[in-house]
């Protein structure tokens, strides 16, 4: 669907190593594939992380319990509101959220180590925890760890439809179209550049 389309364009902006790595066009294509569907966990998640790693914890609180609404095996949703609820010492609460998500991915390393950083809060003064790692940050979850189908299996035609719609609203947007090259190359396919 578009939806999924533009979630996952907005997936390449939000990522720190790409060249064309932009926080605000990946907001603004998360909010554009909400549009086209409300009930698009993905981008609800997306949009609760972006808005934690700016400082409105409130904001995306709010997405994550959406997320979580519609999809309550959200591994990422689970330990990003774990996190929440640490930093507002509720230590139980989030102990709970962490359970959940490595009940579903035992193997999923965010969970532990905000597991870890859990456990180093609640013991006893004097008796440290060996190995812990203390981050109130939200999971840098590379999308692939929570989509239900990667990237490489979108058709490119879809992918192709979202950065022309894109570009054609958008023809000043240089890091699109770097990434729209990028995808080209990568599909190895000729999008007419």
């Amino acid at each position: 669907t578009d939806a999924y389309a533009y979630g996952n364009l907005g997936s390449l902006y939000d990522k720190a190593d790409a060249p064309f790595h932009d926080l605000k066009q990946a907001e603004a294509l998360f909010l554009k594939s909400l549009e086209i569907d409300p009930n698009y966990a993905e981008s609800l998640y997306n949009l609760g992380r972006l808005k934690q790693m700016q400082g409105k914890v409130e904001e995306g609180k709010a997405y994550y319990d959406r997320t979580l609404q519609l999809k309550p095996r959200h591994v990422g949703a689970l330990n990003n509101l774990s996190v929440y609820w640490v930093n507002r010492g509720a230590l139980a609460k989030s102990r709970d959220y962490l359970n959940q998500a490595l009940a579903i991915d035992p193997n999923y390393p965010p969970a532990w180590t905000n597991m870890a950083r859990l456990n180093r809060l609640s013991s006893p003064a004097g008796d440290p925890t060996p190995n812990t790692a203390i981050s109130a940050a939200p999971s840098e979850v590379p999308s692939s760890g929570v989509r239900e189908i990667p990237i490489s299996q979108v058709p490119s035609d879809i992918i192709l439809k979202t950065y022309r719609d894109h570009l054609k609203k958008n023809p000043n947007d240089q890091k699109a179209r770097q990434a729209f090259k990028a995808f080209c190359q990568s599909r190895k396919i000729d999008c007419g550049n």
